[in-house]
C-alpha cells in the first residue's frame, strides 16, 4: 500500500470499483485540491462517491479558488468543524517569505 496517491476522483473510483488494486480502509488524509474546478467539470457524483467510500474517521482538506454553492455543499458533506482560510490578493507578500523551486527531471539512460 502506498503512503501517497495522487489521482483524480474518477480514476480512483475506477480502481476501487473495477480493479480493486487500491483500498481506502487505512486512508488517514483525503486532500481534495481544485475542488471547485472538478465540480465545474462535472465530477460532482465522483467526488461524492469518493467521500462515501472513505473511512468515517478521516482528516479531509478541501482546496478551491472559488466558493460556489456547490463547493459549500461539498464542505458540508465532507468536512467536520471546517476551518476556512482565504488569501487577500491585495496583501503584500511578507519580506521574510522565502520561495524556492525544485525541478526534478528524470534522465533517460541509453545503453552503451
Amino acid at each position: 500500500m502506498p503512503d501517497i496517491v495522487v489521482t483524480t476522483p474518477g480514476r480512483i473510483i475506477d480502481h476501487l470499483c473495477n480493479s480493486q488494486s487500491v483500498g481506502l480502509e487505512d486512508l488517514a488524509v483525503l486532500i481534495l485540491d481544485e475542488a471547485g474546478l472538478f465540480l465545474e467539470l462535472g465530477f460532482s457524483a465522483e467526488i461524492r462517491e469518493l467521500i462515501r467510500l472513505c473511512p468515517e474517521r478521516l482528516q479531509t482538506m478541501l482546496f478551491s479558488a472559488t466558493m460556489t454553492e456547490e463547493v459549500k455543499e461539498l464542505v458540508k458533506l465532507s468536512l467536520t468543524k471546517p476551518l476556512r482560510l482565504s488569501a487577500d490578493p491585495s496583501t503584500k507578500r511578507p519580506a521574510t517569505l522565502m520561495e524556492d523551486e525544485l525541478m526534478i527531471v528524470e534522465e533517460k539512460k541509453t545503453k552503451p
